[in-house]
């Protein structure tokens, strides 16, 4: 019996956050806190919450060597 698969196609980032006490304005400045970047991407993402109900995910994109895809691709791994 074949085992069934859906695959997925799309992107992988690392989502980037930061924090502010208010939304500066235009030609204004404000004090920024970063925030730890996480995994994302909206294929990616939605690949990981199909593959958390237990459904067998293959994913499918396109990335460059570098210590960031290696962060990327452990993350999609886990799931």
């Amino acid at each position: 019996m074949k085992k069934e698969y859906s695959v997925f196609i799309g992107e992988v980032a690392l989502d980037e956050y930061y924090e502010t006490d208010r939304w500066p304005g235009i030609a204004d400045k404000a004090e920024v806190e970063t925030l730890p970047a996480v995994p994302g991407g909206m294929t990616a993402n939605a690949a990981c919450v199909f593959a958390s109900l237990g459904n067998e995910v293959k994913f499918c994109t396109a990335l460059r060597h570098s210590e960031i895809t290696s962060f990327l691709l452990k993350d999609l791994e886990s799931y």
